[in-house]
């Protein structure tokens, strides 16, 4: 759905196909390393260790409140 939007956007603001295809890329790979780096902040919140795993119950079990 955000890739549709961003590409729809990108065609509005674009004069020509090659330009949106241009603005949609750059704005994907901002949107990709903003995910990205939220994704691995995220990790290192449940397994700050990165020698220390957890297991997918173990995650469910904090997530739940019952951990």
């Amino acid at each position: 759905m955000l890739d549709a939007a961003a590409l729809g956007s990108a065609f509005s603001y674009a004069t020509s196909v090659s330009e949106a295809l241009e603005v949609y890329n750059q704005r994907a790979v901002q949107r990709a390393r903003t995910l990205f780096d939220r994704s691995r902040s995220a990790g290192r919140a449940f397994a700050p260790d990165p020698h220390h795993t957890i297991s997918p119950p173990d995650v469910l079990v904090y997530l739940a409140g019952s951990g």
